[in-house]
C-alpha cells in the first residue's frame, strides 16, 4: 500500500524519478532523504531570513521545518520498526 500524497504533488515526480531509475533502496529510506533534505533547504532558508532582516518569513519557514522534522521522525521510526 503506498502512502497518501494527495496534497504533496511534487512527491509523485519524486517517487517516478526514483523508480524509473531502478533505486534498490527501501521507499521509505527513499523518502527519508528526500524528507533530510527538505529540512536542510528550509533550514538554510531560515538563516538566510534572518540574515536578510526577513523576519516576517522566518515564523512561517519554521512551521514547515517543524512539519519536515516531525516527517523525518515518523520515517525513522518506520525504518527501525522494519529492521
Amino acid at each position: 500500500m503506498s502512502p497518501d500524497r494527495s496534497n504533496q504533488p511534487g512527491l509523485d515526480v519524486f517517487w517516478e524519478q526514483a523508480d524509473d531509475e531502478s533505486n534498490d533502496e527501501h521507499p521509505l529510506e527513499r523518502e527519508l532523504v528526500h524528507r533530510l533534505e527538505a529540512l536542510t533547504r528550509y533550514t538554510d532558508m531560515i538563516a538566510d531570513a534572518e540574515a536578510g532582516g526577513y523576519g516576517g518569513m522566518v515564523e512561517p519557514l519554521r512551521r514547515q521545518r517543524d512539519r519536515q522534522q516531525a516527517l523525518v521522525s515518523a520515517l525513522r521510526d518506520a525504518l527501525r520498526r522494519r529492521v
